[in-house]
């Protein structure tokens, strides 16, 4: 503008914009939680006639509320991430959004012997999913209804994705 500097670059008006934007913006509203109380719930609820839908589900609640994890951490997850053993489940994460320095994190969830416990019901998961120890597949793919058998299964094309890194 004919040489001049741009009034919206002072600082008086940076300060009166973000005043009004702290003063005239919808405030913040905070989630609920999710408590120990409510997945326990969940499991209950499902616990009776659990399909592979459903275990899919409780099996990706478990693990993100006691791992911490972001639903884009849970659906990154591979076979080849994790390491189970009696006692615990080690998640080996390839980088996520609190990662800054992206060197990834190991994420370890102990076995409860409960009926919420994460590794119970993610060993329950591989199996109804018939996922392979030695398998590079996403955990976490779409699930569809198969009317010749008569259940649900893991769709196979996510399978081919996974193997070339899609």
């Amino acid at each position: 503008m004919a040489g001049l500097e741009d009034p919206c670059s002072s600082e008086f008006v940076k300060n009166i914009k973000c005043g009004i934007l702290r003063e005239c913006g919808k405030p913040s509203k905070p989630k609920e939680p999710l408590l120990a109380e409510d997945l326990a719930k969940l499991v209950l609820h499902f616990n009776s006639n659990v399909n592979l839908m459903d275990m899919r589900f409780i099996t990706m609640s478990l693990l993100s509320f006691s791992g911490f994890l972001r639903f884009a951490e849970v659906i990154q997850l591979k076979r080849s991430d994790l390491e189970i053993d009696d006692s615990q489940v080690k998640i080996m994460l390839g980088s996520s959004k609190t990662d800054q320095l992206r060197k990834g994190a190991t994420v370890v969830i102990a076995r409860t012997n409960k009926f919420t416990c994460p590794v119970t019901a993610l060993e329950k998961y591989l199996k109804m999913g018939k996922i392979n120890i030695d398998s590079g597949e996403y955990l976490f793919r779409k699930v569809s209804f198969c009317k010749k058998k008569g259940e649900y299964v893991i769709r196979v094309l996510e399978k081919f994705l996974s193997i070339l890194e899609y």
